[in-house]
């Protein structure tokens, strides 16, 4: 369907392609939920909307959706053009950036290494790297599981080396571990929670030190090739031409830039091959154990100081920005989400576990993870109300401004300190 808009209070024409490619027959989930060719229409018609309305706020480029269970593709969507003014539309096999979903393939990465016996998440980080230490003492009491859930205390992030030009710098994290040499915590390790991609870096050097392989080669052979994500790739050469959705302008991202933080931000994917990424979790033993898909999914946080209360988005999982997505958990749902942002690539990935269903969100130029998210909730959401498993879409929670209050002195006191804050 080709629908035109006029786009912000000026006449240019919103040319929006919008693919949808709906089965033919009944999709039957594996947790026993079935889905009719009109419950698939009135989720595409949703689905839809939602990303006409925010393509049209934002002016982003591109966007593609897929709705997944365990059996495979539910209903995908793809929409706008590859590249802006060119007319070719976007696929399910389009390439994204991905930027900080990437953490979730790290994070498997080391799922595997612990399902086969030769990490352990609660073992000092200095066991597998000899060589990472810090001006502070602390670094010693670091652990894996405190870089997976962002509870290690490290100072932010290290952008040396982390985008070039012309060629690619493959040896970026061995970089970021020997930035660490001179820097002090932030807090003390396990305490707090302040998200950090350093720690992600950190993780892929770790997993190439035990399995001895490169950490890209680790992913493709362990993750990729296991299921099929054929397109899926890190910049460890240029994109093919025609490939990828282009952000706008062009000049935002170089066909000739190497994004070199593999563990926390570098892959490239397509929505096809998310939603096989997705749905692994519904399925143990595809990638994971069914011990590690859960330990994945567990409140990090629940022991944590948090002095001024927990953001909702941000209650980490193992590789997840949260365990307990907030628009589903207001409606009784148990959701686990990671989102990603480089400026001109937005990203989202929901799973479902009890429900049995995934959502996979991909865009470019001027559009976030945020947005991501927002159309995936309402995906997700639209498609348990057509399973019976809510009664109607919920309405929309009104935003309310907080009350402003300043502390007495007694209360300022009991808080006084220093705090972690951004993660760079």
């Amino acid at each position: 369907m080709m629908f035109e808009r006029t786009v912000s209070g000026y006449r240019t024409q919103l040319r929006i392609l919008v693919v949808l490619m709906l089965f033919a027959l009944v999709v039957a989930s594996a947790f026993g939920v079935s889905f009719s060719n009109l419950q698939i229409e009135a989720i595409a018609q949703e689905g839809s909307a939602a990303v006409q309305s925010i393509m049209e706020k934002k002016h982003a480029t591109a966007v593609t959706v897929i709705l997944a269970d365990a059996n495979g593709i539910i209903w995908q969507g793809a929409y706008g053009e590859m590249e802006h003014s060119k007319g070719i539309p976007p696929t399910k096999d389009t390439l994204f950036g991905i930027c900080s979903v990437s953490k979730t393939f790290t994070a498997v990465a080391v799922m595997k290494l612990v399902d086969r016996g030769m990490v352990s998440l609660d073992e000092p980080v200095v066991t597998y790297i000899p060589d990472f230490k810090m001006e502070d003492p602390r670094y010693r009491d670091i652990t894996v599981r405190m870089l997976l859930n962002h509870s290690s205390g490290l100072p932010g992030q290290s952008i040396l080396g982390g985008m070039t030009l012309s060629k690619p710098y493959p040896d970026y994290a061995e970089g970021v571990i020997r930035a660490q040499w001179s820097q002090h915590l932030k807090f003390e390790p396990g305490t707090n929670a302040v998200y950090t991609n350093d720690g992600f870096s950190i993780l892929e050097v770790l997993v190439k030190r035990v399995s001895g392989l490169r950490f890209v080669d680790f992913v493709q052979r362990e993750i990729f090739d296991v299921l099929g994500m054929n397109s899926s790739r890190f910049l460890v050469s240029q994109l093919p031409e025609n490939s990828y959705a282009v952000p706008n302008p062009a000049d935002d991202f170089s066909t000739d830039a190497y994004l070199n933080m593999y563990g926390t931000g570098g892959i490239f994917s397509s929505a096809a091959d998310m939603a096989k990424f997705a749905t692994s979790f519904l399925t143990p033993g595809r990638l994971l154990s069914a011990e590690s898909i859960k330990e994945m999914g567990e409140d990090q946080t629940k022991n944590l100081f948090y002095p001024i209360g927990r953001d909702d988005g941000f209650r980490y999982g193992l590789g997840w920005d949260s365990y307990s997505q907030p628009g589903m958990a207001a409606v009784g749902i148990d959701a686990w989400q990671k989102g990603g942002d480089l400026g001109f690539y937005g990203a989202t990935l929901v799973v479902l576990p009890k429900e049995g269903l995934t959502a996979t969100v991909l865009g470019a130029s001027n559009f976030s993870s945020s947005d991501a998210g927002a159309i995936a909730e309402r995906v997700l959401l639209k498609a348990l109300v057509e399973e019976g498993r809510l009664k109607a879409m919920p309405k929309p929670s009104p935003l309310r401004a907080a009350k402003a209050a300043l502390p007495d002195f007694r209360e300022r006191a009991m808080i006084a300190g220093y705090y972690a804050g951004m993660p760079y």
